[in-house]
């Protein structure tokens, strides 16, 4: 899977799984046998990717990464096996908007085929990815309603909600469009943004916003209050 290579939050099984097969197929061209690893990009109608909810699809396609045609990964594969390295990776990209987001890691990796940054700049890609986005000082908050306030933005970027949007405190974030995934993201955000460790489980503990800001705002204050 090429998952490893896209930064996701919670999915570091996929490096280890691919870490091992990549290591495997290496050691077997070495040895004269018949070995290729591909890491996969999405499928459109095929696997996990198929599956997708139209909030991941849209998160995707924010990053430039498209789903590929499930006949022509087929011929590709063909052609791999037949003459092509021990290892490779295949995926469908807009390169201008995938490099609009990447991570500086992501960027040194993909580096031979990124565009320019004056070809960025010409093609105005208007993206944005809630890494970029500026953290907010962890001093000085003013007491539960500048956490709550902090709580509330960081979910709407996730949700790519409007920042005038309300949530419901009480409905559960799952039913507001949440899933494993980006409940990892908004635990790892809030976590920077306030500088306080907060626990993988939070938002399966403190599944609303009623009940996530009040928990979230005594972490911080007993995090200032030993340090």
């Amino acid at each position: 899977s090429a998952a490893e290579l896209l930064d996701p939050v919670g999915m570091a099984n996929y490096v280890a799984a691919n870490s091992f097969l990549e290591g495997l197929a290496r050691r077997r061209r070495a040895l004269g046998l018949r070995a290729t690893c591909v890491a996969w990009g999405g499928w459109s109608d095929l696997g996990m990717a198929g599956k997708m909810s139209q909030s991941w699809e849209r998160r995707w396609e924010r990053r430039g990464i498209q789903g590929l045609d499930t006949y022509r990964s087929f011929d590709l594969l063909l052609r791999l096996i037949d003459a092509g390295p021990s290892v490779a990776l295949v995926m469908q990209l807009d390169w201008h908007r995938f490099a609009a987001t990447a991570s500086a890691d992501q960027r040194a990796l993909f580096a031979p085929m990124l565009p320019k940054e004056e070809s960025l700049s010409s093609k105005k890609v208007h993206s944005i990815s809630v890494a970029s986005l500026p953290a907010y000082p962890p001093r000085p908050l003013d007491g539960e309603s500048d956490i709550a306030s902090i709580v509330h933005r960081r979910a709407l970027n996730i949700l790519q909600l409007p920042e005038q949007s309300r949530l419901d405190p009480d409905m559960p974030l799952a039913d507001l469009g949440f899933d494993s995934l980006m409940s990892l993201e908004l635990r790892d955000v809030l976590a920077t943004d306030l500088n306080t460790a907060l626990p993988a489980t939070l938002l399966f503990d403190h599944p609303t916003l009623s009940s996530l800001i009040p928990f979230v705002s005594a972490q911080v204050r007993d995090r200032y209050a030993t340090s």
